[in-house]
């Protein structure tokens, strides 16, 4: 974490920050207390704006999602926030006090996930385009949000030219603020390894290959299997391993050159196990106790995800809906295909806990009206 702050601080000067693997919107984000001649704890109240700023537009979702709700009783709204606020900090409380990319870089693309339902849901397409803009942050801020965000962006495309629930203008406000600040990341490694790449290849090989090295010996690959990792005291690793998954070495690939389909499933179940199975207060723990694994916990988890996909037929607007679950579904899916980390999970289960109880409150909505009222074209 000092690393991240010296080189925060290196931006602020004006000096050399390049870093192979950081993308450079993290490094800018985290040199604004050094600009503004703040602490560097900043940070952390940064981060919790970020998460403020989530919850308050995740609220807003809801009443778009199910426009009954704001006909509610009074109290109703405290209950609904004070259950989003939980649902977020249960999950970012801990990695919001450090100053690593997983908070700020998981709110921005929850903040485009609400913006994108919001902007849909009001045929507004200013907040489609701010959709548009937070999801490219999240990209600069950690690139595992690369892929996942062709997701959305995918979904927007289908939405336009096959639904015919997006305008071409709205469309394409989205594309270009979502494709500006990943651009620049492009621009900036080109700048300086001329490849057109969002982080130095080369280094991330040599890294991966590295820690592998040291944890499974020398002539272990970056694709062998391992479904969960604890950092423990900032220094060590450790690691919860699956070496009777597959049939055979190499990982994912040896899986797939082979055939071993059944060891691929047993190895995503194990992983996905790991994540819905446990929880930790932070990122980094003292010491890999720490580390609460509970039967129940996987299960509640599992009643939540399966709670928000439910949503998606029980209210009438429906595809935008779909839209955001795409992405979501990306980082799941990304998160199974990595050596797990509960950072990398993070938004699955803050959006999965936030929508969940909108599955059961939805009784008045009816299901048939897929279009959304055919408001949603002119976005």
């Amino acid at each position: 974490m000092a690393n991240y702050l010296t080189m925060g601080r290196l931006c602020a000067a004006g000096q050399d920050y390049y870093n192979p693997v950081r993308p450079q919107g993290f490094i800018l984000y985290v040199s604004l207390p050094f600009r503004m001649g703040w602490a560097p704890e900043a940070i952390i109240t940064m981060n919790l704006l970020l998460v403020a700023l989530s919850i308050w537009l995740a609220g807003l979702a809801w009443n778009t999602l199910v426009p009954a709700l704001k006909s509610r009783p009074w109290h109703f709204p405290p209950f609904k926030y004070a259950f989003i606020a939980a649902a977020h900090l249960a999950f970012m409380w801990g990695p919001a006090r450090s100053a690593l990319s997983d908070v700020p870089a998981a709110c921005a693309a929850l903040i485009s996930i609400w913006l994108f339902v919001i902007a849909c849901g009001r045929n507004n397409a200013w907040l489609l385009a701010a959709s548009g803009l937070f999801l490219g942050l999240s990209v600069i801020l950690r690139v595992f949000y690369y892929y996942p965000a062709y997701a959305l962006a995918l979904a927007a495309v289908l939405a336009c030219v096959t639904l015919r629930r997006l305008s071409p203008s709205a469309l394409m406000g989205f594309l270009l603020l979502l494709a500006f600040p990943v651009l620049t990341q492009f621009a900036f490694i080109y700048q300086r390894i001329h490849t057109w790449s969002l982080e130095d290849p080369q280094y991330v090989d040599d890294m991966r290959a590295k820690e592998m090295s040291a944890i499974y010996g020398p002539f272990a690959t970056t694709s062998d299997p391992g479904y969960g990792v604890d950092v423990v005291g900032n220094d060590k690793i450790h690691w919860y391993t699956c070496g009777d998954c597959m049939r055979f070495p190499g990982g994912w690939r040896g899986a797939l050159d082979n055939g071993d389909y059944l060891g691929i499933l047993k190895l995503a179940l194990k992983r996905n196990g790991f994540y819905f199975g446990s929880w930790v207060p932070q990122v980094a723990i003292a010491d890999s106790g720490q580390r609460v694994f509970s039967r129940w916990l996987e299960l509640a988890n599992w009643l939540a995800v399966l709670s928000s996909v439910a949503l998606l037929f029980r209210v009438r607007k429906r595809w935008f809906l779909g839209a955001v679950l795409l992405l979501v579904a990306a980082v799941w899916a990304l998160a199974i295909g990595i050596a797990p980390e509960s950072r990398y999970i993070v938004l699955v289960l803050v959006f999965a806990w936030t929508l969940a109880p909108l599955v059961w409150i939805t009784g008045t909505d009816s299901p048939g009206n897929t279009d959304g009222g055919g408001g949603a074209k002119h976005a």
